[in-house]
């Protein structure tokens, strides 16, 4: 191989390393890193990344075969979010390429690039030294006439000299997306309000920050309603008018449009958004609008932190303790976390931004590794929602049955009603009954490939399991024991929509969950209609709870707001307060006074009195101490192992193995509970075996973890492990 050249290539597939392959000699330029690259893999052709170039010399004894062409004349991956992603796959435990690939807009189906060669005006082959046959050939083949014709459709000999004609300045490669772009946002006008005391004071110590061009983080605490977006926005401008870009990434797309019209209102075309409910088209559009420096101001979703936004200078992560910023599938990163290390190594400032703040990032800031700012109670002096508690216990003994909605909610729905006023109703459970059940032989209807039961959604009339949305229809009888008589158990948001419209048949009612909203545009419209007051009462799950400002809204209704307190999660109690606080904190955003009803059938646990109060920092101090005792993060890292498979003797010999393999490599210094069986112990026709892994040392943790899975037995499939470092659900 003596004169040969190679490269480095991360490849998108669970195989944590990487791949040498030699430059052809048509070639007279290696890839740069950055660059996409086609490549033999087995018998199939795939599309990575150029990580090292030059990359060492492979041992002779290896066979390495050649790129069949180069994708870009340009990087596509800058060194910044190269970094990055590097630091996902040795954090995460997943490979590079596929990290990178999380990192680039989708480039297949509809929405997939299509690359163009044409002849420049004037070149011909005469212009080519006559030992270059290969090149003289290559531009012959092209049309005289300079039309464009598609890469794809020249012979593979002749894709590889293309960027040798480029650099000779005889051809034009360009990249296009095929079909139509979506309908961008409509822009609204916002008004230019004078910031309140306390969010000059706030702002007086970014715009410091911001001036001095250096890593700053903050961690911006205050109540719901005071006022946090307008000091983001206000942040964005100080940046903007430094010449540096901004980073918005908020936790879920239902909040991007009623935003994105605020900043199209504000920013003019200087914003771009990104997340996935955009077409390929779209994203890929506009995410070579920002690359190109076409846009300096980018908001998105979790994935919007990789974002090619030149020279960052402020990042924001709105709701920064919500679970949406952890991804559940491969590389399952931390948008929040990604969002600190990126602003780190950019020196940019970072802020984020709760009512609730995450256990981690309030921990943080009491350490002085962040800035605490206190932004205080909501703007004009508005109070908080008054809460009424109405405890479900009492109502079951007046009625001798359980009641979805109690007379004091619908009472207070009745009087919001007959002002005009709007209503919020949380009830956190999509469907129509939450299982199906049959008192002859108490059988509960189970999804066949996993352990739950299904949910009756009754306007499809079907069963729907939620862990791998598995339908079928409704039965007639037990499929257990053939009696009829099934009954239906349990209120979900469909069925409280029912509940509603039979209370209120004049109102105009609408429901908002995953369910509702599943058609292209839906969520915008339905938010817009209600944002219009064309919508007097929203119900909904967790999609309504957060970020939004509706200003008519004066009635939040929290149902079975102690649901989730006993799921075998530790960080089960910490979701339950601030989902309960972020969507108490809907109601009285504007003039009128808000309130709360809350349902509980255990109105006296600590979780729900804390929230009652709006008390972050009483909650923060008691559930500290109990993850102290137990060593539960933050006080220890922990990674999360899931082993499954079908069989499930195989899933119990793997999972033994592979916590052997991580005691070992731990040398005593690692906690590890398990293998057991997960809390769900059968998903989408797998068993499942779970391991804790704790320890202080993050960093050390994660390499013992990384060395184990190196040891496991070639025979068990990388499939069959799942890696979760700092996971945020632990069922």
């Amino acid at each position: 191989m003596t004169g040969s050249r190679f490269v480095k290539v991360a490849v998108p597939i669970p195989v944590r390393r990487l791949f040498s392959y030699r430059v052809p000699d048509s070639m007279e330029h290696d890839p740069v890193p950055g660059c996409r690259v086609r490549v033999p893999l087995g018998k199939r052709d795939v599309v990575g990344t150029v990580v090292r170039s030059p990359g060492e010399p492979p041992p002779e004894s290896v066979r390495v075969r050649e790129i069949h062409e180069v994708l870009d004349r340009e990087p596509v991956v800058g060194t910044d979010i190269l970094d990055l992603t590097r630091f996902v796959s040795e954090y995460y435990l997943c490979s590079w390429g596929e990290a990178i690939e999380a990192a680039l807009p989708p480039v297949s189906g509809k929405g997939r690039q299509v690359r163009f060669v044409n002849r420049l005006p004037g070149a011909g082959p005469e212009q080519l030294p006559e030992r270059a046959s290969g090149r003289r050939r290559a531009l012959t083949a092209l049309p005289e006439d300079c039309s464009p014709v598609p890469v794809k459709d020249l012979p593979e000999r002749d894709r590889n000299l293309l960027l040798e004609l480029e650099r000779a300045g005889l051809v034009e490669i360009t990249t296009r997306a095929v079909a139509a772009a979506g309908r961008p946002p409509a822009a609204v006008a916002s008004p230019e309000l004078a910031p309140t005391p306390a969010q000059a004071r706030v702002l007086e110590e970014i715009d410091s920050a911001i001036r001095k061009q250096a890593w700053s983080p903050f961690l911006l605490f205050g109540d719901t309603g005071s006022g946090k977006t307008e000091v983001y926005l206000r942040a964005a401008e100080q940046t903007l008018a430094e010449g540096r870009g901004v980073i918005y990434l908020v936790p879920e797309i239902g909040l991007t449009p009623l935003l994105m019209q605020r900043l199209k209102g504000r920013f003019g075309g200087e914003v771009e958004v990104l997340h996935s409910r955009l077409t390929k088209t779209e994203r890929f559009r506009a995410w070579s609008r920002v690359k190109e420096g076409g846009c300096r101001f980018v908001v998105g979703t979790r994935s919007a932190v990789f974002a090619p936004v030149r020279n960052p200078g402020l990042l924001v992560v709105d709701e920064e303790q919500d679970p949406s910023y952890k991804q559940q599938e491969t590389p399952r990163y931390n948008g929040r976390d990604l969002a600190v290390l990126r602003a780190r190594e950019a020196g940019a400032v970072l802020i984020l931004g709760s009512a609730t703040p995450s256990m981690e990032s309030f921990r943080h800031a009491g350490a002085g590794r962040y800035r605490l700012l206190r932004l205080g109670g909501r703007v004009g002096g508005r109070p908080l929602p008054t809460v009424r508690v109405v405890d479900m216990r009492e109502e079951y003994r007046r009625h001798k049955e359980i009641q979805p909605l109690a007379g004091l909610l619908t009472d207070a729905i009745t009087d919001r009603l007959s002002r005009n006023e709007q209503i919020l109703i949380l009830r956190n459970r999509r469907g129509f009954a939450v299982s199906v059940f049959c008192p002859a032989c108490g059988n509960r209807i189970q999804c066949d490939h996993c352990s739950v039961t299904m949910t009756w959604h009754r306007r499809d009339d079907r069963l729907r399991c939620h862990g791998c949305d598995l339908e079928r229809g409704t039965p007639d009888r037990c499929p257990h024991c053939d009696e009829s008589g099934l009954q239906f158990l349990g209120d979900g948001s469909e069925k409280i929509e029912d509940e509603l419209r039979r209370h209120f048949p004049r109102a105009v009612i609408a429901r908002m969950d995953r369910d509702a909203v599943r058609k292209r545009g839906a969520h915008e419209e339905l938010l817009n209609r209600f944002d219009a007051g064309e919508i007097d009462m929203l119900v909904g799950t967790q999609m309504i709870a957060k970020g939004h400002d509706f200003p008519g809204v004066t009635l939040v209704g929290i149902l079975s707001a102690d649901q989730n307190l006993g799921l075998p999660d530790f960080r089960a109690g910490e979701r339950v307060f601030q989902l309960l606080t972020q969507v108490a904190g809907r109601a009285g955003r504007r003039e009128k006074p808000g309130e709360v009803v809350l349902q509980a059938f255990d109105p006296e646990h600590p979780v729900v009195m804390e929230s009652i109060r709006q008390d972050y920092e009483a909650f923060y101090r008691r559930e500290l101490e109990y993850r102290r005792s137990l060593r539960y993060p933050p006080f220890t890292a922990m990674v999360q192992l899931l082993v499954s498979d079908r069989n499930p003797g195989k899933a119990a010999i793997w999972a033994d193995q592979l916590a052997e393999a991580v005691r070992a490599e731990g040398h005593g210094r690692l906690i590890i509970s398990g293998p057991g069986l997960a809390p769900v112990e059968r998903l989408r026709g797998k068993y499942r075996q779970q391991i804790l892994v704790r320890s202080a040392g993050r960093r050390k943790m994660v390499q013992a973890v990384g060395r184990a899975l190196e040891r496991l037995d070639p025979g068990i499939p990388h499939r069959a492990v799942v890696v979760d470092v700092d996971p945020y659900t632990l069922l």
